[in-house]
């Protein structure tokens, strides 16, 4: 491209362009000078040097950032494989997660559509939630993965918690049915040992009631005359009198 096209074309990046064997990416500003272009400053940037001046810290670093050409599908920047830049329509089929498919993604990444999808990396073997949508820089589109465990990382860590209650919950439900079984069982031998000593005061009881009377009566003179043996004779007059008042 001449200087009449560049000066026509005013402050610009170009899109990924090959340089002496490395991809590079072109950033031209006009010089102006009494309302004339008279020089265009162009500054050249690496493409293999973007990925570590262009680093994120979301989900604990684990996330990939990704810059597309929506013309042509070209990578500018791709930190999940730093060696390569290839192009994303060759990247061929990847399984999709169920709800999502290709057509869609494609179709958005071209006409610069804003979206989410979840396919199967080949490269992990693991799902990747895939994020996009366009920047206003040419056609370019802006777009970032997070592993699957990376995104529901605080959510296992829940999940950890409530497992944890939910084992204490159950040690603690053991514990209580231990200790209800062994009170309950406690209270009903205590209530069978006292069911038992029934017939034994039973057996007790009924020879008493038989000869009740008889011993009874037989055993009250004997008393009285024990009795007044031991008391003196003027006792004796005073309750002869009584008994006989």
């Amino acid at each position: 491209m001449d200087f009449s096209e560049l000066s026509s074309i005013g402050y610009h990046i170009t899109g990924r362009e090959e340089s002496k064997d490395e991809f590079v990416l072109h950033h031209y500003a006009p010089v102006v000078r009494n309302g004339d272009t008279v020089a265009m400053l162009c500054g050249t940037v690496r493409l293999d040097s973007l990925p570590d001046r262009i680093t994120s810290s979301l989900y604990a670093g684990d996330a990939s950032i990704y810059i597309i050409d929506g013309e042509n599908g070209d990578f500018l920047l791709d930190t999940w494989h730093k060696e390569e830049l290839g192009n994303f329509w060759d990247l061929g089929e990847r399984p999709m997660a169920y709800g999502y498919d290709k057509e869609t993604l494609e179709r958005d990444i071209l006409l610069g559509g804003t979206g989410h999808v979840v396919f199967l990396s080949r490269t992990s073997g693991s799902y990747l939630y895939f994020q996009y949508m366009p920047i206003e820089v040419n056609e370019w589109r802006l777009a970032l993965s997070v592993p699957e465990a990376a995104v529901f990382s605080t959510a296992e860590a829940v999940k950890s918690v409530l497992n944890l209650l939910s084992a204490f919950e159950i040690i603690c439900f053991l514990l209580y049915f231990i200790w209800m079984f062994s009170y309950v069982r406690r209270e009903a031998s205590q209530k069978q040992r006292q069911v038992d000593t029934i017939p034994c005061l039973l057996t007790m009881t009924q020879p008493i009631s038989r000869v009740g009377i008889k011993a009874l009566k037989a055993l009250i003179p004997l008393f009285w005359r024990r009795l007044l043996r031991q008391m003196p004779p003027t006792i004796h007059l005073g309750l002869i009198y009584k008994t006989v008042l």
